[in-house]
C-alpha cells in the first residue's frame, strides 16, 4: 500500500478536527433539586459533586425515593447509591446543536479549499 498524498492526509485532518471540536460540549449544572431534574431530563450520565468537593459521574441514575438516594452505575459497579443529603449539585452532558452544524460547515467548506488548492497544483497553473 503506498503512502497517502499530503494532500489526503490534509483533508482528512480538515474533517476530523471539526468533529472533535463539535465533540466539546459543556457540563450545565443544575438549577433544581437532583431529584426533580432527573425526573424530568432522565440523562443516561450525569456527574455529581458531592459537599465535601469530590466529583465522579454516573451512569444510568435513577432516585430511590422511600430512602433519599441516587442510585446507579459507578465506574462500571452496578447498584452504587450515594444520600441525596451527601450531593451539592449535578450537572449532565449538554451538546449543541448549532455547534455540531458549525462544525460540519466548516469542514465541508475547509474540505472544498483543499480540493481547490490541490486541483491548482495538479493542473500546474499556481492559483
Amino acid at each position: 500500500m503506498k503512502n497517502p498524498t499530503p494532500q489526503f492526509r490534509q483533508l482528512v485532518a480538515v474533517v476530523v478536527l471539526p468533529m472533535y471540536l463539535a465533540a466539546c460540549s459543556p457540563w450545565q449544572v443544575s438549577e433544581v433539586a437532583p431529584a426533580q431534574f432527573l425526573e424530568q431530563e432522565q440523562p443516561e450520565e450525569i456527574r455529581i459533586t458531592q459537599t465535601d468537593g469530590t466529583e465522579f459521574f454516573l451512569q444510568d441514575p435513577q432516585v430511590v425515593a422511600d430512602r433519599d438516594e441516587l442510585t446507579g452505575t459507578r465506574d462500571g459497579l452496578t447498584g452504587f447509591y450515594i444520600p441525596l443529603a451527601d450531593v451539592e449539585s449535578i450537572a449532565v452532558h449538554k451538546t449543541s446543536a448549532d455547534a455540531a452544524i458549525g462544525a460540519l460547515l466548516i469542514a465541508g467548506l475547509l474540505v472544498l479549499v483543499v480540493i481547490a488548492v490541490s486541483n491548482c497544483e495538479d493542473v500546474g497553473t499556481g492559483c
